[in-house]
């Protein structure tokens, strides 16, 4: 038997191999983890335990994947057990946690800073913004008609493991950070659509998630405050005030967050004109859209797809003397 927390050893690498460059993640194989603690006397007892609790990175998000084995999980007053079934195990920072695998384990642990983990959440919808400092459990075994997404997570971790076994290679430390990514989406994914266990430590972070799980919905409609807050049972004032305790942010502002996020995926990859770009986002007058994405854009959507087109357009440039050689 052995115990995990959600923290490494100090002395471990951020990397196992010669990379030499702190990538923001630490990677490590259960079933090599299974394998040293077996070999090791003193594995049952809560040494391996205390040196991961002493351990200065404190900051690491937690994405622990077991497919075969058994695991206990103490997460605050709860505690589960799961025995030869597929699952995923996500935390954040600073939990009071203990994750106990007994025998022989197979499956992925991963950590990645907080930097990289807000660039994931930046390209995922606004319902999955609170999983930053949320934890769940997910039952793979129930997700049976997702298994082509737990196919895709899987081979993400195991590419992971493979690239950093060879250590220096060509653009390793790109493609290292796009299969973190790739496995971190997917588990956000499988989570947001599936029967994810939520162990909250917040008593309003449940219905933060049911929030934006709302907006995403029913922006398009422009619901009002108290039409959201009747759907959450709780009034517009304690909205706001679980919308600041948990994202820093009035609950209006997520509203605008997620029109202007929608608009500027339109500006970018659709070619529809500004009156058709607000009439899908449910402005019944253009000009009213064009001052509310300036507003929250300091941009108007014009010059906004305008600069999109200019980048665009510079990349596309190839300079002269790259060519000289050739002649």
């Amino acid at each position: 038997m052995m115990i995990l927390s959600q923290l490494l050893p100090d002395n471990l690498p951020i990397v196992k191999s010669t990379i030499g460059e702190n990538l923001g993640f630490i990677y490590e194989s259960l079933e090599e983890i299974s394998r040293e603690c077996a070999s090791m006397p003193e594995c049952g007892s809560n040494i391996l335990y205390d040196k991961m609790r002493n351990s200065t990175r404190n900051s690491f998000y937690q994405l622990l994947y077991i497919t075969e084995g058994e695991a206990i999980l103490e997460h605050a007053t709860q505690k589960n057990v799961i025995r030869d079934r597929p699952f995923i195990y996500y935390s954040a920072p600073g939990r009071a946690q203990k994750i106990t695998i007994r025998g022989c384990v197979k499956g992925h642990l991963l950590f990645i800073s907080k930097e990289i983990l807000v660039d994931i959440l930046n390209k995922l919808p606004d319902a999955t913004r609170s999983y930053r400092d949320e934890a769940f459990i997910l039952d793979l075994a129930l997700k049976r008609e997702n298994h082509s997404e737990i196919a895709i997570l899987e081979n993400a971790l195991i590419s992971i493991q493979e690239e950093i076994a060879k250590e220096e290679s060509l653009g390793l430390r790109a493609l290292l950070l796009c299969w973190i990514r790739l496995a971190y989406i997917v588990s956000f994914r499988l989570a947001h659509h599936g029967s994810a266990l939520f162990l909250c430590q917040h008593r309003h972070a449940e219905k933060f998630r049911r929030y934006l799980h709302l907006i995403d919905e029913h922006f398009r409609e422009h619901w009002a405050l108290p039409l959201y807050a009747k759907h959450l049972n709780i009034t517009v004032s304690t909205l706001n005030n679980i919308c600041r305790e948990l994202g820093g942010l009035p609950a209006k502002e997520y509203v605008a967050q997620r029109l202007v996020k929608e608009a500027e995926f339109y500006l970018k990859y659709q070619s529809l004109s500004i009156i058709e770009i607000a009439h899908q986002l449910g402005f019944k007058d253009s000009s009213y859209f064009t001052r509310f994405f300036k507003r929250h854009a300091t941009i108007t959507p014009t010059a906004y797809r305008q600069k999109i087109d200019d980048n665009n357009r510079d990349e596309e440039i190839v300079p002269n003397h790259d060519l000289e050689a050739f002649d």
